[in-house]
């Protein structure tokens, strides 16, 4: 008995580590989505990242399936601040998002779910996340030539 119960630990350690890691992401309230993101129609022809070298901000670029663009800026570095109308938050035409959590997600979603892998995107989508699955995924993709080198 004294054997086993060293192996019944470690599998409940390890079970339970397996679930955290693939915890679901939070859920999005669609009401509380900025309504120029709602307003966006599927499936996005191009969604374009950029990471800005002031810290990490992120620039999202939107187009949807009757080309409208929609710029948004993820501000580094707690990611916690949304403006839309421009890649940067410095630059013209920037409106901050009140309350941007949910949209936040929502961008980040529109991120995760539309491009082929690329570095670039994981890379950023894992840095606001901060989530082990999501540079699990990054090293993932990377180990088995996903992204194309």
């Amino acid at each position: 008995m004294s054997k086993l119960k060293p192996l019944w630990v470690l599998l409940v350690v390890l079970i339970v580590s397996i679930a955290w890691l693939y915890r679901p992401y939070p859920s999005i309230d669609s009401s509380q989505v900025a309504p120029e993101i709602r307003a966006l129609s599927q499936p996005y022809r191009e969604v374009v990242v950029s990471y800005f070298l002031d810290g990490g901000t992120l620039g999202v670029a939107i187009t949807d399936s009757g080309g409208e663009e929609l710029l948004c800026s993820i501000a580094a570095p707690d990611y916690d601040k949304l403006y839309l109308g421009a890649m940067h938050f410095s630059e013209k035409g920037a409106v901050s998002v009140a309350d941007p959590e949910d949209s936040i997600l929502q961008v980040l979603e529109i991120v995760r779910g539309h491009h082929e892998p690329m570095h670039q995107n994981d890379l950023a989508i894992a840095g606001v996340t901060k989530r082990v699955r999501d540079y699990a995924r990054v090293i993932w993709r990377r180990l088995t030539g996903q992204y194309g080198y």
